[in-house]
């Protein structure tokens, strides 16, 4: 089962990556997030593993499988009987906005139960983070923030 979301964002692609992948500051601004803790040393990449607390749920690890700086990556997180894979991917949008698509896909003998039980938090879960990113995003842009090169580049 796949949920999906997408926002426009009056804010230029490295300052919503900038965002998007300081994944210990995400209980800053979405209320989908109570706690993160990078269990990863390295830049966030590839392999990179955290650790997210989400309100009504268990700590889960996600492991960054795919990531296309600038343009989108992807986390994967299981358990048994449950696999689900997050996506966050950026793209232009229209008059000048970055159009920033969330979407979770959840997979496993497990699934069925979860949609039953969850889709409604999974759904407004997705909503506080494209909300939440959006305004985060928009006032970092609005003061002018300049992403570090680093974060900027996802190395």
């Amino acid at each position: 089962m796949q949920y999906e979301t997408s926002i426009d964002i009056h804010a230029d692609p490295q300052s919503i990556w900038a965002v998007m992948t300081d994944v210990e500051r995400w209980p800053e601004w979405t209320a989908s997030v109570v706690r993160v803790e990078r269990l990863s040393s390295e830049p966030f990449g590839v392999g990179s593993r955290v650790a997210i607390k989400q309100p009504r749920l268990m700590k889960v690890v996600w492991t960054v499988t795919d990531l296309e700086p600038l343009v989108s990556f992807k986390w994967k997180a299981t358990a048994p009987g449950l696999t689900t894979v997050g996506s966050h991917q950026l793209a232009p949008g229209p008059a000048g906005t970055t159009k920033v698509t969330l979407s979770v896909d959840q997979r496993g003998t497990l699934a069925p139960a979860f949609r039953l039980l969850g889709s409604r938090m999974t759904r407004r879960y997705l909503d506080y983070e494209r909300l939440g990113l959006k305004a985060r995003s928009e006032a970092a842009a609005s003061k002018g923030h300049q992403p570090s090169t680093e974060a900027a580049a996802g190395q």
